[in-house]
């Protein structure tokens, strides 16, 4: 077959495939023309980029340093975490060996309201009616936990605010962090809220919100904020807003990394 023939045959299919090779060759032309000088100073990152992954970054004077600040960091992080962690006392933490962990809790509660009402008898001081800890409709061991954990907070403060001198408590207030129970689940830091409002001298207050700064329980309480507003009808009295936190945090490995999600369902009930 000569090549008149073949062409006669083929010449469709030849024509496709030459016009299609000068498109290529066309746009081949255009990418060049304007994207080619990026093309190269890419391909030329790369490889310096590629060679230095082989070469040493830092010194072995500058790794010391960077390990020593880092071992310095977590050390002065788990001091400020041991500040602030809430450590509640014996008696308000649930103890498996004494039964359900709700009857602890009723039990608590009717202890702590029987020995405050004592107390704010003798001091003549004017307190909410079952000093606002609720009575649980709950058997959850995490919710109890830190249910009792408030009551141990409620249980401190009050105390001091007789001795402060503070005149009346008009509500008391525990909220649990808003994360918790969230699918999101809790973060690193977690806060149980306990609002006192108060009506009282400036004197007490003060004088509270110092004590409260003491180690009288082992160590300070933890001050979310407060707002104090003076009574102009009286001299010297205020009334007064002040949050306090429990706080818990996750614990901190040794390489400073996080050693799990805190979903609020680290205790079985």
């Amino acid at each position: 077959m000569d090549l008149n023939d073949y062409w006669q045959e083929n010449k469709r299919f030849l024509v496709t495939v030459g016009c299609g090779l000068l498109v290529f060759l066309i746009a081949q032309v255009v990418v060049e023309g304007a994207y080619g000088s990026d093309l190269r100073s890419a391909r030329r990152d790369r490889q310096t980029n590629k060679t230095r992954l082989g070469e040493e970054r830092y010194t072995a004077v500058q790794r010391d340093t960077a390990r020593e600040e880092n071992e310095a960091l977590l050390a002065a992080l788990a001091t400020l975490a041991e500040a602030i962690r809430f450590e509640p006392r014996p008696e308000f933490r649930v103890d498996r060996a004494l039964g359900s962990a709700d009857g602890q809790y009723f039990t608590r509660v009717e202890e702590v309201r029987e020995d405050l009402d004592l107390l704010a008898s003798r001091k003549r001081m004017t307190y909410p009616d079952g000093w606002g800890i609720e009575m649980l409709e709950t058997i959850s061991g995490p919710v109890i936990e830190r249910q009792l954990e408030a009551l141990d907070l409620v249980d401190r403060v009050a105390r001091l605010a007789m001795e402060a001198g503070v005149q009346r408590i008009s509500r008391i207030q525990v909220k649990l962090d808003p994360a918790f129970g969230s699918r999101s689940g809790l973060g690193r830091v977690e806060r149980t809220s306990v609002k006192f409002n108060l009506a009282t001298s400036s004197e007490s207050v003060t004088e509270l919100l110092t004590l409260t700064q003491t180690d009288r329980f082992g160590r300070p309480a933890s001050i979310g904020d407060y707002e104090i507003k003076r009574e102009r009808s009286k001299h010297d009295a205020v009334t007064a807003e002040i949050t306090f936190w429990v706080v818990r945090l996750r614990d901190l490995p040794a390489d400073g990394k996080a050693d799990g999600k805190a979903d609020g369902k680290d205790v079985e009930g």
